[in-house]
C-alpha cells in the first residue's frame, strides 16, 4: 500500500473514447449486423418457404450465430487488449512514480 504522501495514480481513472474510436466501433458494429443479415436474407431467398414464424426464428437464430464471433473477434477482443495494454502502461508509470518518490525522499 502506498505511503499516505506518496504520489499515486487514481484507481478510478475514467476511460475516454475519442470520437474516432467511437465512430470506428459503431461502424464495425453496424457493418457486422448489416453484412450478416444481408447474407441471411440471400440464403433465405434460395430456400423453399417454410412458414413465417419458422423463417423468423431461423433468421434470428442464424443472425445470433453469425454476429457473435464477429463481434467478439472484431470488437470485444481488440477492446480488451487495448484496455489491458493501457492498464500495463498505468502500472508501469505508477511504479516509476513510486521509484522517483523513493529516490527523492
Amino acid at each position: 500500500m502506498p505511503d499516505k504522501h506518496e504520489p499515486h495514480i487514481h484507481e478510478g481513472i475514467k476511460v475516454n473514447f475519442s470520437d474516432k474510436v467511437f465512430r470506428s466501433f459503431l461502424f464495425k458494429m453496424i457493418a457486422i449486423v448489416f453484412a450478416s443479415e444481408f447474407s441471411i436474407m440471400i440464403l433465405l431467398s434460395f430456400l423453399p418457404p417454410f412458414g413465417e414464424v419458422a423463417t423468423n426464428f431461423f433468421d434470428a437464430g442464424l443472425l445470433c450465430v453469425m454476429i457473435t464471433p464477429a463481434i467478439y473477434f472484431l470488437l470485444i477482443r481488440p477492446l480488451v487488449n487495448t484496455i489491458n495494454s493501457q492498464i500495463s502502461i498505468i502500472k508501469r508509470e505508477q511504479s516509476e512514480l513510486n521509484t522517483s518518490y523513493k529516490l527523492a525522499s
